[in-house]
């Protein structure tokens, strides 16, 4: 099969209109498996690789949704006026495997990393804000004692020293830059307001991107429990149906 150098995606709807969008195509370290092709279109104000490392694969740039995550999480405590702001969240296999939020993002990832010492290990991580000189010490602290490993970090920027001082230790890690991606219209994961898969015999499937957030939309909550829960008990339920809703 030749190798595909670009990639055109044309919708035409019923009436009339078509929308177009154009992607260079670049070759990826594997596909979804290492013995499958890979490829990820390029557009244009997207995230970027700062380190590659040993090169993205697919399922790590399908893990990059942690992001998403870590940003509803962090909005949503703003919008119930929490003080805990600073979301981690840390995928593994698509589905998020720890995520917390706390007022410092290092108390976040630390926090996160006690409910399970087993699967952020290899993961993808991703925090809500630009990564901060003091998690970076303790990422590499963590990685020099315990060997501890992540596949891929991003964040919206980063303090200045952070990137080189990762990948001078952490060697195969791969840090992603998201800050392009400066509205939550941008951070979900779709075109055209549509997220596309591939089923058995040549099928798409395809959805409408969910763009309802709990800080976004007004919604209703019918309390079903003989005793209504408190304050506290209603901001950990959100933290966990958003954890919830980006299982795969």
């Amino acid at each position: 099969m030749p190798v595909p150098q670009k990639m055109t995606l044309t919708l035409t709807f019923d009436d009339g209109i078509t929308k177009t969008a154009d992607y260079d195509l670049v070759a990826l370290r594997s596909g979804d498996n290492p013995h499958q092709a890979g490829y990820i279109g390029e557009p244009q104000d997207s995230y970027k690789e700062l380190i590659e490392g040993r090169g993205m694969g697919f399922t790590n740039h399908i893990d990059l949704n942690a992001y998403a995550v870590a940003v509803e999480i962090s909005k949503t405590m703003a919008f119930l006026k929490d003080t805990r702001t600073e979301a981690v969240v840390i995928n593994k296999h698509t589905n998020p495997a720890v995520y917390s939020a706390r007022e410092k993002q290092l108390d976040a990832l630390i926090n996160s990393l006690k409910t399970d010492k087993k699967s952020p290990f290899g993961g993808v991580m991703a925090t809500s804000s630009r990564l901060t000189r003091e998690t970076t010490d303790y990422l590499v602290q963590k990685n020099k004692a315990e060997r501890f490993i992540l596949d891929v970090l991003a964040a919206p920027g980063f303090e200045d020293g952070c990137v080189q001082r990762l990948s001078e230790v952490m060697r195969n890690l791969r840090i992603v830059d998201v800050s392009p991606l400066d509205t939550w219209e941008k951070i979900l994961s779709g075109v055209f307001g549509f997220n596309m898969k591939w089923t058995i015999g040549n099928k798409p499937v395809i959805t409408e991107v969910d763009n309802t957030a709990f800080f976004n939309a007004t919604y209703r909550l019918e309390i079903l429990s003989e005793r209504k829960p408190t304050e506290s008990e209603m901001i950990d339920a959100h933290l966990a149906w958003i954890g919830a809703k980006a299982v795969q």
